[in-house]
């Protein structure tokens, strides 16, 4: 091969490579596999009993993916992440078992979606209930699973079409 046909071939690779980069699924959304409570979010039962903050960003991956968006859950350092990555973090939980009779359950998150470090959107969603997961669970855990189902689908869709400023459940 000559000088000329190894350059050419490095040079068509090279654009080749620059082509696949500028093409990379902008749907591809990195969050935490685990969604932190903030000081004083809920109280000691709820966190050591419950799995919302692992069944929410489940969800959120779930629906997503349901919308035509590829996320990614990671353990990793979500303020160190490259590319759209939202972070979300629980702002309010208040969840006590026996169904209707113990009143609505209710549950806040916060989020903000960056794309290479700039804020493109964020959010505040709450969801409430006075219902368990099912039939017979009448749990606390049930309400808020309940809750994580109905805040997953929301900010998938949101995840869709984000935006500054967005409240949905806010009275």
């Amino acid at each position: 091969m000559s000088l000329k046909n190894f350059l050419l071939c490095t040079f068509s690779l090279s654009l080749s490579a620059l082509s696949f980069a500028a093409n990379a699924d902008p749907g591809s959304i990195t969050i935490p596999r685990t969604v932190p409570y903030v000081e004083g979010a809920a109280n000691d039962a709820i966190r050591a009993e419950c799995r919302f903050p692992i069944e929410l960003p489940e969800m959120i991956a779930e629906e997503a993916k349901d919308r035509g968006l590829n996320v990614q859950l990671t353990d990793a350092n979500i303020d160190t992440a490259v590319g759209r990555v939202l972070s979300i973090r629980t702002e309010y939980v208040y969840a006590q078992g026996g169904g209707a009779y113990t009143g609505k359950k209710t549950a806040r998150i916060r989020g903000e979606l960056r794309e290479n470090g700039q804020i493109i959107g964020d959010f505040l969603m709450e969801r409430a209930t006075s219902r368990g997961a099912g039939m017979f669970d009448y749990s606390a855990c049930g309400s808020l699973n309940r809750i994580s189902d109905a805040l997953g689908k929301d900010v998938a869709k949101w995840l869709v079409r984000p935006a500054m400023g967005t409240r949905q459940g806010i009275r």
